[in-house]
């Protein structure tokens, strides 16, 4: 039986809502809605006639020059697992890069402004749901623990958490400004909560982030809603200097439920887990630097840090982090260079450019909440790559294609 084409549209919103609501939350509910959502999106295209095709996309520059830079970044993956020391490991390792490719083409293709007025509510929602679990944890160990103020993370580690919560921030900060009425309202109660949930999450670069992503909004709104801006900046601020004073934001609870059952049938407090300090990263990187000078064209190859850093640096880090096995140099550029060698990076490069030069020609053309949440959840998320590996985590990449599929498809209908 073939399904009607309101059947395939009701499923394709509903995968867009799910992926929209999950992704501050589970990687496996989000990459479950894009799934069923590009199933609906196929049957669509294949059983019915669509005004949108993939080749009227690409009549966008823009959308040209990304998409030609991920294919680079694909070739330079398949060739530095060629050539890397585990060509095996490395191929698998590439799934990542097939996914974040999928993911971006398919939310740039579902997304209009009709979609997104219905979805982007669900985002607001699933983000509110994630920093209400992960202040429970925070005063969980803060009241109950007698821990002192350790970092909220919800159900992800607390960088991934501190990343995607700061995302949504910049979407519901850039949406309140635009909105009006009872959209005003839905969007500034969110900024408010999702603005405490990076506060809580007490990740340094995630809180400069933030405070960069609202510094390149001053520019592009009125002068009334510029001194709310201000004030709101001053504010966070403040209340970054008390929690930066008084944090142990090296510290966080396993998971809540966990953590109470032992702190309660066991008589006993839960182990606190530990971050990555800044003294860790710098070994990180002087180490990783070492790698990339002997593996300096095609690198080591995708996923095989792991395997070559602890011969490049056989002792503890001094910062009591993790200590061996190291996947992950808390760079991306630096991270990409040492996998992927020169081609990589220079791929990654390009990649960035293009992702750039969309944001700046899609707010030229047309103003507004989902152009201005690009041109400054760009600046942000490059931001917190200097010290963590996001753009390789599914999380916090979809979430930035998310706001590139708003930006392009406000600049392509307005």
């Amino acid at each position: 039986m073939t399904p009607s084409l309101p059947v395939l549209e009701r499923a394709l919103f509903g995968g867009l809502a799910l992926a929209c609501f999950s992704v501050t939350f589970s990687v496996t509910f989000c990459e479950l809605g894009l799934a069923v959502a590009a199933a609906a999106a196929v049957s669509r295209a294949w059983l019915y006639r669509s005004p949108r095709t993939l080749a009227s996309l690409f009549s966008s520059l823009p959308l040209r020059l990304i998409f030609w830079a991920w294919l680079w970044v694909l070739l330079a993956g398949v060739l530095s697992a060629v050539f890397g020391i585990d060509t095996a490991r490395s191929l698998s390792a590439l799934n990542s890069d097939l996914v974040k490719i999928g993911a971006s083409l398919l939310l740039v293709y579902i997304c209009d402004s009709a979609f997104l007025s219905r979805a982007k509510p669900y985002y607001m929602a699933g983000a509110c749901l994630s920093v209400l679990w992960g202040a429970g944890q925070m005063f969980y160990a803060y009241f109950i623990l007698g821990e002192g103020l350790v970092r909220a993370h919800g159900a992800l580690s607390a960088v991934t958490y501190a990343e995607v919560v700061t995302m949504a921030a910049i979407a519901a900060g850039a949406a309140f400004l635009y909105a009006t009425g009872s959209r005003k309202r839905f969007y500034g109660w969110s900024a408010l909560i999702l603005s405490c949930g990076v506060l809580f999450s007490q990740g340094r670069t995630s809180w400069a982030a933030f405070m960069l992503a609202l510094l390149i909004m001053l520019p592009a709104i009125g002068r009334a809603q510029r001194r709310l801006l201000i004030a709101a900046l001053a504010v966070l601020v403040v209340l970054v200097g008390i929690f930066y004073t008084k944090s142990r934001r090296m510290q966080s609870i396993p998971l809540f439920v966990s953590s109470a059952y032992r702190s309660v049938i066991c008589n006993s407090k839960p182990e606190l887990a530990r971050g990555v300090s800044g003294w860790d990263r710098l070994e990180m990187w002087h180490a990783g630097i070492t790698i990339w000078r002997d593996y300096p064209l095609f690198g080591v190859g995708p996923a095989n840090i792991r395997k070559t850093f602890d011969f490049y640096h056989p002792e503890p880090l001094s910062g009591n982090g993790n200590d061996f096995g190291l996947a992950n140099v808390h760079n991306l550029f630096l991270q990409q260079a040492i996998e992927r060698g020169v081609s990589g990076l220079a791929a990654l490069l390009a990649l960035v450019f293009t992702l750039f030069y969309a944001s700046w020609r899609w707010f030229a053309r047309v103003r507004d909440e989902n152009t201005l949440w690009l041109l400054a959840v760009l600046p942000a998320f490059f931001l917190m790559n200097l010290t963590e590996t996001s753009f390789q985590h599914a999380l916090p990449a979809i979430s930035l294609f998310f706001a590139v599929a708003a930006a392009h498809a406000s600049a392509s209908e307005g």
